[in-house]
């Protein structure tokens, strides 16, 4: 609806998807996002120089190397 107010041209309408808006987040009232995700890792033992990094960009592998 915000999204949809936002390229009105139209004054009125404009203001009417607004005020939509309004009475919807005053009607429900406010909300509290409580999640967070949580990864993990499994590495072995033998493996040295583990750093995750959350991006999938896996150039935290370079400094790996593995023991016996």
């Amino acid at each position: 609806m915000v999204v949809a107010a936002r390229s009105e041209l139209d004054r009125e309408k404009r203001k009417a998807l607004y005020q939509r808006a309004e009475t919807i987040l005053a009607t429900r009232g406010p909300v509290a996002m409580t999640w967070a995700s949580a990864d993990y890792d499994v590495v072995r033992r033998n493996v040295m120089g583990y750093d995750g990094d959350p991006s999938p960009s896996y150039r935290f592998y370079r400094g790996m190397w593995m023991t016996r």
